[in-house]
This record gives structure tokens, C-alpha cells and sequence, in this order.
């Protein structure tokens, strides 16, 4: 990054060392149906639309994982 760049970030209210970061949707589903009475079955997307952001404004942050996916089945006894 160049220093009229940095300088112009600095400008718009980011730190030394920080980016101005974009406005991010992001988009989370999840359900769950009861299987029977003593077990549920569930799942969830985060990220649905795979959108690419950083965790920090920090500029050595890293992107945020991209889009996940989790099952999960619960048994009570």
C-alpha cells in the first residue's frame, strides 16, 4: 500500500496499521426436525452466499472462512 493510500484510510477514520473496511451481509439458515422422542437431527449453513470479508480491520487480518456446513444428530436418553 502506498502512503497517499494509507493516508487517505487515515482519513476516514482507520487507524495506523487498520483498513477501512465495506459494509458485509452475511447470510446464516439452520433447521431442525424431531426425528422421534428421543432424537433430533439438525443443520445449519453459515455464510450461505460465500461472501468474502475480513475478520479485522487490522491489516495483516485474514479473510473469514468461507461458507460451512454442520449436521448434527442428538440422542437423549
Amino acid at each position: 500500500m502506498d502512503l497517499a493510500t494509507e493516508q487517505a484510510m487515515n482519513l476516514q477514520g482507520a487507524a495506523a496499521g487498520e483498513r477501512t473496511l465495506e459494509s458485509v451481509v452475511i447470510v446464516d439458515a439452520g433447521a431442525s426436525w424431531q426425528l422421534t422422542e428421543h432424537t433430533v437431527l439438525s443443520t445449519s449453513i453459515r455464510n450461505l452466499t460465500d461472501e468474502l470479508y475480513y475478520v479485522s480491520a487490522d491489516e495483516q487480518a485474514a479473510f473469514a472462512h468461507g461458507r460451512s456446513v454442520q449436521l448434527n444428530l442428538s440422542l437423549t436418553l
